[in-house]
């Protein structure tokens, strides 16, 4: 019976020692599954990780490309003001020599213009002068060339200056009237 008894106490014994080995391996393959799991998420975040840093590396590409673009295109936005700045700037400069030179124009034409009111103004005094003045010449002279019988030639000529000096007389009427 004792041995009975310690062959069942050896029995409860193993069974205690299985249970309690079953219970160990039991919590280490919980753990090894939740150390792999552990890894597999671990290796998922870190898959994860890399495709967001990826990506984001990708999208600060794309933008510093679009902004090396953007500043081109100002650059080249500066660059083409400046031009058209210079360009106005030549443009007025040369509009300023214009109306200089144009006034130095107007001025010039005013003297000419002066010069020539007062050379028409000398030339009509002379020809209202020579109206005036030749009508009694012409009176002084038929009389003396009665006595003398003048030429055919002098007296037809004499005629056609008494009918242009009438014509004159009419336009500068005409003239003054209007």
């Amino acid at each position: 019976m004792e041995s009975e008894w310690a062959h069942e106490e050896l029995i409860r014994k193993q069974k205690q020692d299985l249970t309690s080995v079953n219970v160990e391996l039991r919590w280490k393959s919980l753990e090894c599954g939740i150390t792999e799991i552990s890894k597999r998420v671990r290796k998922d975040l870190c898959d994860e990780f890399k495709r967001d840093k990826q990506e984001a590396l990708e999208k600060l590409q794309d933008i510093q490309i679009k902004l090396n673009d953007a500043e081109q295109q100002v650059e080249e936005a500066v660059a083409k003001l400046e031009k058209e700045r210079l360009h106005h700037a030549e443009s007025e400069k040369r509009h300023r020599e214009l109306m200089v030179q144009m006034n130095e124009y107007v001025v010039e034409q005013g003297r000419i213009t002066e010069h020539w009111k007062t050379c028409f103004s000398q030339l009509a005094s002379l020809a209202n002068g020579a109206i005036e003045n030749v009508p009694k010449l012409l009176v002084d002279d038929e009389s003396a060339m009665s006595i003398f019988n003048p030429p055919k030639g002098i007296e037809a000529f004499l005629n056609h200056y008494k009918k242009l000096m009438e014509e004159m007389k009419n336009v500068m009427v005409r003239a003054q009237d209007n």
